[in-house]
């Protein structure tokens, strides 16, 4: 043992000692969501909290886990420390852990199941405890980081299955799938325990099945299968449940997961890996059975195959099997699908045994003829059918059971497909004698439909259905036959059966010759089944001769056309022609091409041909078909002009007739299509054949094609042409290079070869595009139609005329071109395709490759393009080789386009062709004629310009210059032309000439061209340029586009459209403004045109015409162009808004503005046009929406306007009061504009027209405006308004205040009466002139403001304030308005005054607090001008108000002012009443108004009034005062303070104090500190009227204000406030006024709070005064406690033994008012005595107040409140000085516990005991023990009296204390006491009549010291003689009442045990104590059960060897008379079985 106690409680701390010790000593906590270092930082409530909020999360997911809140989540579980909980109460929590950590599953990675785990591992340690349930929990994702997280917490044992772990708890890293498989592979336990994972979740209700569980159950056991090269029985007999079981457990919905597929795979898997028994395997497979429902149909019948296919074949399946499989959908279907599979045979054969056993039911006999009647089922499987169901029907039953038919049926189906089979299996059956014979009749009577004589013999059924039957027999012979019997009954019978026909004709499709042979063998019969539906027949025909897959027989197609060709086409040719001619095309096309593969069937094919030919009878027949006219001579020609000697064997000779027979076909064909009538008809069917599915037709279609363009010329084969190459539907050369590898030139599509290929492979694919190859090289050798003239830019969106034709040829040779450049991979095709091109084009191919880079984009891909522009440069280089001497110039724009390309590939073809014609216009001097003149485009080329061979040269070379821009930007032409072709002023004539000739040149190219694209690119490319040619050229574009102008341009119009006009710009304004020219009139109507149709264009022309154009115009173009705007604006209503903001742009000219307004002025006559007056409204509009210049003309003619359409009587009322509007809007715009120095005559501005509007204007608006107008020529002519200005007051007056007209009022304010105050300023200099010169103009405002409607009074008044000033005349409204109120205010209350002054009111609260008091200053100023007047009548002085009117002569004229002085007053009242919100918020700086509004208050409250006449007047400025002080400034609010302080008044005095004691808090610490003067002056005036005696109210507020002054107290004022404490004090004294005492107790304690040192003379005083507060329930006030706090915290040093004394009295005084000390009023303060005062003192003073108090025979309450003030001194003393004072402690304690156990106030042994731990805590070992030793000694010295057993009781209650408090650390001291304990058990084993207190007290003290000893105490003898001892107490307890001693006893026992580690000594108390089941006494008996049962379920473990001796008393007690000992026997012998197992008594 250490030499300090208080080590000893370090080293010795208990489970709990997370609690007790400092942090950073302790063990790191386990954490799963922080590190070590953060988890530190959280304690338990924080965890609970964060535990409980993701509790809550999961309750909302998964309300099911709420019933888990309690135990592990409440307050309670916040407060279990498992490590204390009984064996008992730790299972119970073990199961609710388990029991929830399954649910957390499905939510394990959310953030809310980390919450819960990490309360779960900080609070119940599930990581040590619980380690299988988490692992249970975490493995599924064990390879995640939580699994890693979790293992790291894990406290693994060495021994357990998943020791492996430690590794991956090391690294903390999850666990991979492979190492689990692993380690399943060496411990059987571990995959026991994996394995077993789902099922147990299952079991239990799918509380703990999720999805992450599903799949890791599945994929880990697949893997441990896929291991396991040996799956023994023993893996077995775990594996099979564990893939089973999920099966037959699984809820209806857990989670919406599904195991089943899983389980099924398991099962899959370990069937491949083991031998199952074929009961088993059954039993696996009823189990599967149930959850056939749960998956497809597909995955259930392969895992079916992967179960069966590796054990032995089952004789047959389960029937829930069977029901299972006939409930899937589809399963037939599936079923097929396992043929291919290994192992069919054991999953088919079994099920097809099943089924015959429940044919019964239809889905059954389904299943079973699905299997047996699918065409790829296996021979052995058919077999093994047909042999169940002739065991089926060899089974004596009733024969017309439905299941004996369905068998016969299934059978019948079987033997007519596979006769051979059923053949097979019957004679296998056959071996059993007793069967043979009815064996035999089954297999007759199945094919009684094939044996016409057995037909005759069977009875009873029908001859006609058994025909039909065996028509479809499997045996060709039988069908044949069949076929015979069904012509016989027709032949025989007029009206056969629909079913006999529908059987000879379902016949037509049968494969066998014989059949057809007999089904073709009466024509006449089977011609009218045919003709029924001959469509059919021909379409099933088609089907049969031309299947690809299931090719034909030469005799199957010999009969079949046979009889098409003989006896089908002619009655059909009758009946329908159209028809007829589908033989020829569908059936015998493809078949009359000879070929090697099909030489012979194409001559029998022919010669059926030629018989029917050679058949004179047949004149509709085949031969009638038009294609075939004359092939059969051909054919037969060929053949007879064979060489001699030639032989049909394939040689050769016989390959070439072959092509020749072919070729003669072919062109004997094409030659009847062009002699047909129906050449349409018959070449739309050739054009089919050329992809057709059939090669043989489509070669043949091919050949004739061929033919048949070689034949064509003209239009008709340009024609046919084009629709063979539709037809071929070939976009690209691409594929067809394989056959011509090594081939240099096109002979392999000569006419030999071609025909060669087709008869040798005609279905190769090199064959097939030999054939489009030879079609397409005949193309471009087409000649061009002769005497017509070609357009080859145009393209069929732009066609030129209505005649296709030259546009079909140039189509046709740019699809040819477009082909030759499709592929690379085919450059001899493409150079002779191109080469025929070309030469056939001659010297036009250059002008048709322009064609071809012109044309629209997304007609050619850019390769084409760029291809043809190479194709232009060679054709230039070519031309320039030959010296041609050609000037190309018609074609250098079409290369401009391409330039300007998008795609630099283009570009750069382009510029190759620039770069030829830049060296040829280099060395060519003079070309001799130009390219394609007067050709390119047309008849429109005769409007092109031309160039002259010296500018084309220099323009060529000025492209050459800028090669490497324009390669590089596609844009850079545009540069380049504004750059070279730009007029400039400095330009030579030559050189303008030269840049005008360029640009009519590229224009005219614009106007001739009709590809849009082209247009468009040219345009774009001078689009920068400026020439004054260039609107000039355009002239006919923009014709043509205006000649559409009122329809909508199609897109391309409007791309083009906007650059045309964009050419009329500035430097085209001298063509416009000629007026010999034309150009001005289009261009009007260009303007028209833009701003009606296209946006673009429309953009374009109102830019040019405002940068530039307009300027530059003349001023009768400026006027014609506006006018004519204005016209558009009125003929459509959708231009008007571009027009007028057109017009607002460019009327910056006044003159041209006033010309316009003349022109649509009213004229004088009545009436004006319609027009004109629309005209005028537009512009007016326009002009009142522009800012105008400044102009006197402009305003005087807007005003004559505005006059004539005033006096305009043709305009209705609307329209004229809108362009009056409009007018006036323009006119305020120009006089805004006029500068402020502008002065104009009164004469020239004609006011009355306003005047006019005014007065008879109808509508306000108009009105409004007038007034508004009015008030901006003020500025400018003040004169003519101040003229005018009466009438308007005078017509305001009459009309306006009148009606609720907010806006003509203020109108009217803001414009006319600034130039009235204006005057009056000018006028009146001073203020009080000012007042009274605009009285009586003011006055029109305020008499009127009761005819003001009352919602918009206020408003109004504030806009008049605000326009006339407010700093000049808001007071003198302010007080005409009170005074209009003041009869009335002085005779109402305050409410209604405040009510009849609210206007006034309302208008000076709109203003700013400093303007209001420069207002109130002035209205006071008014109030001693009215009160002097008052006074005396002659009073010189004016007043703003005026004298009182002849109308008051009754009443006294200074009753009048002075009732006139008293509503200012209440007004300035009122008015500051409403400040006080407003001051608090914004504090006001200081300034001389409100120092001048205090002042003048005080000279009107200080008035002398002699006969009370001003009573109410000095009244009313004291309470103005008092608002005035609200409002103040902090400084001179004190100041204000100060002097009302001062006044005699005590009213006065009390409220100015009261308002400092108030708002002086609020003062902010800087403003506070500059008033330390005056509130040190205040402080002496106070301090004056404390010592004057004053009057409760007076003294309170003093004291509020001294309260308030102590709170904010600032250096400096210290001395003036320490100086009042004594008079506080003795004011304090006074008990008869309570409420002053308790104000001055509570400003003593401000005082004392802020003072600090220098209340120490006081101290005593304080702490005397504080107690003798006390009221007579001894309760001290709460103001006393406030200053006792206050200066223990200030100067505790200073208090003294007295002083304590007195505060520890009170204390104890308090405690008998109140139930608990520690919640007594005075707490609070014992607290901070103990926390403030020395140690020493108080441990002192408490000494001695022992002494008194043990002493006295006060209560029990004051003895408690003493050890509760002990105990906080002990608690905040120091050791030394607790060591210190040992001594006197030591025996106040004893003498407290003498006390205690004589039964005196032994309620305080609680606290008295609480206070001695204390003392315990400060001592060490030294000091402790003698204390220990002392009271051990004061209480066992002797304990046979009862003094001496209560002083044993009172110590061992001490003790037990002590050993909770300090647990193992004080067992040793138990040294001192264990002989006097055993000595006292001894003595109550004797005799038990000492009572019960003692020995229980005792027992406890033992329990609790076995509980905590450590081992260290309790152990060999001692332990020995404690249990001796202890057992001998059994019969004690049964003398004692109760069962407290009975349970205390029993634990001791229990503890002793836990304790005892000796088996003899365990063995020794347990006989011992079941000895006294043998006593007479059953109590005894009883009671040594009970015990025993207890260590049993305590310590069963350690008392395992001694099951045999207990069993035997258990026996005996089992048989004891006493039925409560037997039961007890019982629960003893419940208890042995549930350690040891079974025992037999």
């Amino acid at each position: 043992m250490v030499s300090s106690l208080a080590a000893q409680l370090a080293q010795g701390a208990s489970l709990n000692a997370s609690l007790l010790v400092d942090r950073s000593r302790r063990k790191p906590a386990d954490s799963y969501l922080f590190s070590l270092k953060e988890a530190q930082k959280h304690d338990l409530d924080a965890i609970h909290a964060l535990g409980l909020n993701g509790f809550t999360q999961l309750m909302a997911m998964d309300p099911s886990i709420g019933s888990f809140e309690r135990p592990l989540f409440s307050d309670t579980a916040k407060a279990t420390d498992r490590t204390l909980l009984t064996s008992g109460a730790n299972a119970e929590l073990n199961g609710h852990i388990a029991s929830f950590l399954p649910l957390l599953g499905p939510y394990l990675l959310e953030a809310p199941a980390g919450k819960v785990l990490e309360w779960l591992v900080r609070r119940f340690r599930i990581n040590e405890f619980n380690v299988q349930e988490l692992l249970t929990l975490f493995i599924p994702y064990h390879e995640s980081p939580h699994f890693a997280k979790i293992v790291t917490l894990l406290h693994i044992d060495d021994n357990s299955m998943f020791r492996f772990l430690a590794a991956y708890k090391t690294t903390a890293k999850p666990l991979p799938r492979g190492a689990l498989v692993t380690e399943m592979l060496k411990d059987t336990d571990l995959a026991r325990f994996v394995s077993g994972l789902l099922p147990n979740a299952l079991k239990s209700a799918g509380a703990g099945a999720h999805k992450a569980l599903v799949i890791f159950h599945t994929g880990v056991l697949l893997d441990f299968l896929a291991q396991n090269k040996d799956v023994d029985e023993g893996t077995t007999a775990f594996l099979l449940p564990a893939a089973t079981e999920p099966l037959q457990l699984e809820p209806d919905d857990v989670g919406k997961i599904k195991s089943s597929l899983g389980s099924l795979l398991v099962i899959a898997a370990l069937s491949q890996k083991c031998r199952i028994t074929p009961k088993v395997l059954k039993a696996i497979l009823s189990t599967v059975a149930s959850c056939a429902q749960q998956v497809s149909a597909k995955q259930f019948v392969r895992t079916l195959l992967c179960i069966c296919a590796p054990q032995d074949t089952l004789e047959k399946f389960p029937r829930s099997l069977v029901t299972a499989i006939m409930r899937l959908p589809a399963v037939d279907s599936e079923l097929r699908d396992v043929y291919s599979w290994v192992g069919a045979e054991k999953l088919i054969d079994p099920l097809v045994v099943a089924l015959t056993t429940q044919l019964a039911k239809e889905p059954a006999l389904d299943l079973l003829e699905s299997i047996l009647t699918y065409t790829k089922t296996p021979a052995d499987i058919l077999r093994h059918g047909a042999t169940a169901l002739l065991q089926k029907l060899a089974e004596l039953g009733d024969a017309t059971d439905p299941s004996m038919l369905n068998a016969r049926r299934a059978l019948s189906n079987l033997y007519q497909r596979h006769p051979d089979i059923v053949q097979d299996a019957s004679k296998a059956a056959m071996e059993d004698e007793d069967k043979r014979e009815l064996l035999d009749q089954i297999v007759d009577s199945l094919s009684i439909v094939g044996i016409s004589s057995l037909s005759k013999q069977t009875q009873g059924l029908n001859t006609d259905f058994d025909i039909v039957v065996a028509s479809i027999s499997a045996d060709a012979s039988v069908r044949a036959r069949a076929i015979g019997n069904l012509y016989n009954i027709l032949s025989s019978s007029e009206s056969a059966a629909d079913a006999m026909k529908a059987a000879l004709r379902a016949r037509i499709e049968d494969t066998e010759p014989a059949v057809l042979e007999a089904l073709y063998a009466q024509p006449t019969l089977l011609l009218p089944l045919v003709l029924e539906d001959t469509s059919g027949y021909l379409s099933t025909l088609t089907q049969i001769l031309h299947n690809q897959k299931d090719i034909p027989s030469r005799t199957v197609v010999r009969l079949h056309l046979a009889f098409v060709a003989t006896h089908l086409s002619s009655p059909l040719r009758e009946a329908d022609a159209a028809l007829a001619d589908r033989i020829v095309d569908e059936l015998f096309f493809s078949y009359l091409l000879f070929t090697k593969p099909r030489q012979k069937t194409a001559a029998v094919v022919w010669e059926i041909l030629e018989a029917c030919e050679n058949n004179r009878e047949e004149h509709m027949g085949i031969v009638r078909y038009e294609l075939l006219g004359g092939c059969v001579d051909a054919v037969r020609w060929e053949e007879s002009h064979r060489a001699e000697g030639m032989k049909d064997d394939g040689s050769h000779k016989n390959i070439e007739l072959l092509t020749k027979i072919n070729m003669a076909v072919a062109a004997k064909m094409a030659d009847n299509i062009l002699a047909s009538n129906y050449y349409d008809r018959l070449f739309e069917n050739i054009l089919a054949k050329l992809h057709d599915s059939s090669p043989y037709a489509r070669a043949l279609g091919y050949l004739v094609a061929r033919a048949l363009l070689s034949r064509l010329s003209g239009e008709h084969q340009i024609n046919a042409a084009h629709r063979v190459l539709q037809a071929m539907k070939l976009n690209t050369l691409e594929g067809m290079g394989d056959f011509m590898r090594g081939v240099d030139n096109l002979g392999v599509v000569s006419h030999s070869i071609l025909g060669t290929a087709v008869v040798l492979k005609p279905k190769s694919r090199h064959t097939f595009h030999r054939l489009q190859i030879s079609v397409l090289t005949t193309l471009p050798m087409i000649p061009r139609p002769a005497a017509l003239t070609l357009d080859w830019l145009q393209t069929p969106s732009t066609p030129a005329t209505n005649d296709t034709r030259p546009i079909r040829y140039v189509q046709l040779m740019r699809a040819v071109y477009k082909l030759g450049n499709s592929s690379a991979s085919l450059p001899l095709l493409s150079t002779q395709l191109l080469r025929a091109l070309f030469m056939n084009l001659g010297s036009d191919a250059l002008i048709f490759l322009t064609g071809i880079w012109l044309a629209p984009q997304d007609d050619y891909e850019n390769h084409i393009r760029v291809s043809a522009l190479r194709h232009a440069a060679a054709f230039l280089e070519a031309d320039y080789a030959i010296q041609n001497r050609l000037d190309f110039q018609t074609i250098l724009p079409a290369i401009l386009f391409a330039v300007q390309s998008a795609d630099p590939r283009v570009r750069e073809a382009a510029l190759s062709c620039v770069v030829v014609l830049v060296k040829m216009t280099t060395t060519i001097e003079q070309a001799s004629a130009v390219y394609a003149f007067d050709m390119l485009y047309g008849d429109k080329s005769t409007v092109l310009q031309y160039l002259d061979w010296a500018d084309f040269r220099k323009y060529v070379a000025t492209l050459g210059t800028g090669q490497n821009h324009l390669v590089h930007d596609s844009g850079y032409l545009r540069v380049l032309h504004q750059e070279y072709l730009s007029t400039q002023k400095s330009d030579s004539k030559k050189q303008a000439g030269y840049k005008q000739r360029i640009m009519c040149y590229l224009l005219s190219h614009v106007n001739a061209c009709q590809l849009p694209d082209f247009k468009l690119s040219l345009l774009k490319s001078v689009e920068l340029t400026s020439s004054e040619v260039k609107a000039r050229m355009l002239l006919p574009t923009v014709q043509e586009h205006m000649d559409g102008s009122h329809q909508s341009p199609d897109s391309q119009a409007q791309a083009v459209l906007p650059i045309v006009m964009s050419s009329f710009d500035d430097s085209s304004v001298a063509d416009l403004n000629d007026t010999s020219k034309s150009t001005w009139a289009i261009y009007e109507q260009i303007v028209q045109a833009a701003l009606y149709l296209v946006k673009d264009a429309k953009d374009v022309v109102i830019y040019q015409l405002q940068h530039g154009v307009f300027d530059k115009l003349s001023a009768d173009r400026k006027v014609a162009l506006s006018t004519h705007l204005l016209k558009i604006s009125v003929q459509n209503v959708d231009a008007a808004k571009e027009c007028k903001e057109i017009l607002r742009n460019l009327l910056t000219d006044i003159a041209i503005t006033i010309r316009l307004l003349v022109i649509f002025q009213p004229a004088a006559v009545e009436q004006s046009e319609q027009s004109s007056r629309a005209s005028l409204t537009l512009l007016a509009e326009v002009l009142a929406s522009m800012s105008q210049q400044g102009s006197l003309d402009l305003v005087i003619c807007l005003l004559e306007t505005l006059k004539r359409v005033t006096h305009d009587a043709s305009m209705n009322s609307a329209d004229r009061a809108y362009t009056e509007q409009l007018l006036m809007t323009a006119v305020e715009g120009v006089v805004t504009s006029l500068p402020d120095s502008s002065s104009i005559s009164p004469g020239l501005v004609r006011l009355d027209v306003l005047v006019d509007l005014i007065r008879a204007a109808e509508d306000p608006q108009t009105f409004h405006q007038a007034l508004l107008l009015m008030a901006s020529l003020a500025r400018l002519a003040p004169d003519a308004v101040l003229h005018n200005i009466m009438p308007v007051f005078t017509f305001m007056g009459s009309n306006v205040f009148h009606r609720d007209d907010a806006y003509s009022f203020r109108v009217t304010i803001e414009s006319i009466v600034p130039v009235m105050v204006t005057s009056l300023k000018t006028t009146y200099t001073s203020a009080l002139d000012l007042y009274v010169g605009s009285r009586d103009f003011l006055c029109i405002f305020t008499d009127a403001s009761n005819h003001i409607p009352r919602h918009r009074r206020t408003q109004l008044f504030l806009q008049l304030i605000d326009v006339l000033g407010p700093d000049e005349f808001l007071a003198p409204i302010c007080m005409l308005l009170v005074d209009r109120v003041s009869n009335r205010v002085v005779k109402q209350n305050s409410e209604d005054a405040r009510t009849s002054l609210s206007l006034g009111l309302a208008a000076i609260e709109h203003y700013s607090t400093q303007q209001r008091i420069v207002v109130l200053v002035e209205i006071m100023r008014e109030v001693l001008r009215m009160l002097a007047k008052a006074n005396d009548g002659d009073q010189p002085e004016a007043t703003f108000l005026a004298p009182p009117s002849d109308d008051d002569r009754g009443v006294q004229a200074s009753a009048i002012w002075r009732r006139r002085a008293l509503s200012f007053i209440l007004f300035c009242d009122y008015a500051l009443r409403e400040s006080t919100a407003i001051s608090r918020s914004n504090q006001l700086s200081e300034n001389d108004s409100i120092s001048d509004l205090l002042s003048l208050l005080l000279k009107v409250a200080v008035l002398p009034d002699p006969d009370q006449g001003l009573d109410k007047v000095i009244a009313a400025a004291r309470s103005a005062m008092t608002s005035t002080l609200r409002i103040m400034s902090a400084s001179v609010f004190v100041m204000g303070v100060t002097l009302m302080i001062h006044s005699r008044d005590a009213k006065v005095q009390m409220g100015a104090l009261n308002l400092l004691g108030e708002r002086l808090t609020s003062v902010t610490d800087e403003t506070r500190r500059t008033m330390t003067a005056v509130v040190v002056k205040i402080n002496s005036t106070i301090k004056k009227i404390l010592a004057s005696n004053p009057d409760d109210d007076l003294l309170i507020a003093a004291f509020s204000a001294l309260r308030s002054i102590s709170q904010t107290q600032c250096p400096g004022e210290e001395s003036s406030l320490a100086v009042m404490i004594p008079l506080v004090l003795d004011i304090a004294r006074r008990h008869s006024i309570a409420p002053a005492a308790f104000s001055a107790l509570l400003s003593l304690w401000y005082i004392s709070y802020r003072l600090g040192p220098r209340i120490i003379p006081h101290i005593r005083r304080i702490v005397q005064e504080c107690a003798a507060s006390s009221d007579l329930a001894r309760r001290p006030p709460t103001e006393a406690l406030e200053v006792l706090q206050s200066t223990l915290s200030s100067i505790p040093t200073f208090w003294g033994e007295v002083e304590i004394l007195l505060v520890m009295n009170l204390f104890l005084g308090s405690c008998t008012t109140t139930a608990k000390a520690d919640t007594n009023i005075m707490t609070p303060v014992v607290k901070t005595m103990t926390k403030r005062l020395p140690s020493k003192m108080l441990l002192s003073t408490s000494s001695s107040a022992w002494s008194a108090l043990s002493s006295s025979t006060e209560s029990v309450e004051q003895m408690v409140g003493f050890f509760v003030f002990l105990r906080r001194s002990l608690r905040t003393a120091a050791r030394p000085v607790v060591l210190e004072h040992l001594r006197p402690l030591s025996k106040l304690f004893q003498d407290a516990f003498e006390i205690v156990s004589t039964g005196q106030n032994s309620l305080i042994q609680r606290d008295l005991i609480s206070a001695f731990l204390e003392l315990v805590v400060k001592l060490n070992e030294t000091a402790f023990r003698p204390l220990f030793r002392r009271l051990s000694d004061w209480a066992f010295t002797d304990t046979t009296s009862s003094a001496n057993v209560s002083r044993a009781v009172t110590f061992c209650n001490i003790y037990s204390a002590l050993l909770e408090y300090f647990k193992a650390l004080v067992v040793p001291y138990l040294s001192f006491l264990r002989h006097p304990f055993l000595r006292i058990l001894d003595q109550y084993a004797a005799d038990v009549s000492q009572g019960p207190n003692l020995w229980t007290s005792l027992v406890i003290v033992l329990t609790k010291t076995l509980t905590f000893d450590e081992g260290g105490f309790w152990r060999g003898d001692k332990m020995q003689q404690l249990v001796s001892a202890l057992i001998k107490q059994i019969p004690v307890c049964i003398h004692i009442d109760g069962n407290d001693g009975k349970k205390i006893l029993s634990d001791c026992l229990v503890a002793a045990m836990d304790a005892v580690n000796d088996d003899t000594l365990l063995k020794s108390m347990n006989l011992d104590i079941l000895m006294h089941t043998r006593s007479e006494d059953s109590r005894l008996r009883l009671y040594s059960l009970a015990c025993n049962e207890a260590l049993w379920r305590a310590h069963g473990g350690k008392l395992l060897g001694f099951v045999a001796e207990t069993a035997t008393f258990i026996a005996e007690c089992a048989e004891d008379e006493n039925d409560s000992v037997v039961r007890e026997a019982h629960r003893l012998k419940e208890a042995v079985e549930s350690i040891a197992g079974k025992i037999h008594v």
